[in-house]
């Protein structure tokens, strides 16, 4: 096996496990997505010059493997364009395997632009803008809701939820 040749890494992640795959080595892992798992990966990949590390945004499942990677050159991909590229190269089977193989050939033919990992603050603001931005919804939807009762008990547990709901600054 030739480790001096650079490495684009796909990775496939999942709540449990992360399905690893170096390309253009053809090496491929599975690892625990817990931080233990983590260190196991950043020691397998220490074999090689890694040039690309891809993967997909997993809402909560990729936060921590970003924070442990944060040091290497990641690339997030939307999973939504990974699956186009998938199906134009025809790959049509999905498996955690099959995944990681597409991303790593994803980023090694289209060479996304490495940035640097979202840093432990950054995570926590998104998470609160995010929970904010749903409960916006959820009132929205509860006053549009409102606009068609007809049924006075609904209408007064309407007015009672509506004087208890929560303020934003």
């Amino acid at each position: 096996m030739d480790n001096s040749l650079p490495q684009t890494v796909g990775i496939d992640i999942s709540k449990a496990t992360l399905d690893v795959y170096a390309h253009p080595v053809g090496c491929e892992r599975q690892f625990a997505n817990t931080a233990k798992g983590h260190k196991e990966l950043i020691g397998w990949l220490a074999q090689w010059q890694v040039d690309r590390i891809a993967y997909e945004a997993t809402g909560a499942y990729h936060r921590q493997l970003e924070q442990a990677l944060a040091h290497l050159p990641c690339v997030k991909l939307n999973p939504a364009r990974a699956r186009r590229f998938a199906q134009a190269a025809g790959t049509l089977a999905k498996t955690d395997k099959i995944d990681a193989v597409i991303l790593a050939r994803m980023a090694m033919t289209l060479q996304p632009p490495v940035r640097p990992a979202t840093t432990p603050q950054q995570a926590r603001l998104a998470e609160l803008i995010s929970a904010r931005d749903s409960l916006v919804r959820d009132k929205i939807a509860l006053q549009n809701q409102a606009k068609n009762l007809t049924v006075p008990l609904l209408k007064r547990q309407h007015k009672t939820c509506r004087t208890v709901s929560v303020r934003t600054p």
